[in-house]
């Protein structure tokens, strides 16, 4: 093994943690303000249930969501013998934008599930970007892919659900 290839390997390194503080700053200052500015925008313009949400807990592995809260699903279990009733909720699905641990920003779509009768998907990354090309076009173009997924995911006659009984 040589020098040179332990010298040029160092200076990688050094070049890639230059970079993801590089990313973690233009998340900061650039891609989480515009991610709540246009998500919280398309909310106030588009009324269907959904919420933006922050999570800041833990920095560097922060991320930004839209989302839908949970709803009734409309199915309900009748108990008949102690005259009582259970109702279902479907349970929210999420667009993530997350940082990882190198500074990129992951794009995942998460699904709606019910309990009982519909079960919880894996989540689907859709995009894996740095913060630099977070822009508001690419933010919108994420947020029509995940309406396409949940008007998919509302049409689907899927094998996981229970029908009748």
């Amino acid at each position: 093994m040589e020098l040179n290839s332990i010298k040029t390997k160092a200076t990688e390194l050094v070049e890639l943690k230059a970079r993801i503080e590089l990313y973690r700053k233009e998340w900061q200052e650039v891609a989480k303000p515009l991610l709540i500015k246009t998500l919280s925008s398309v909310a106030e313009e588009v009324k269907i249930g959904w919420i933006i949400q922050t999570v800041t807990a833990i920095k560097n592995l922060e991320n930004v969501n839209i989302q839908f809260l949970s709803q009734p699903s409309g199915i309900r279990k009748d108990d008949n013998i102690n005259h009582s009733h259970r109702h279902y909720s479907k349970e929210g699905a999420s667009l993530m934008f997350a940082q990882t641990v190198n500074g990129e920003i992951l794009v995942v779509v998460t699904y709606p599930f019910i309990e009982e009768w519909i079960a919880e998907k894996e989540p689907e990354t859709i995009a894996f970007v740095s913060p630099n090309q977070i822009t508001e076009n690419f933010i919108l173009a994420q947020v029509e892919r995940f309406l396409d997924e949940m008007i998919k995911w509302e049409k689907s006659d899927s094998v996981q659900s229970r029908i009748g009984f």
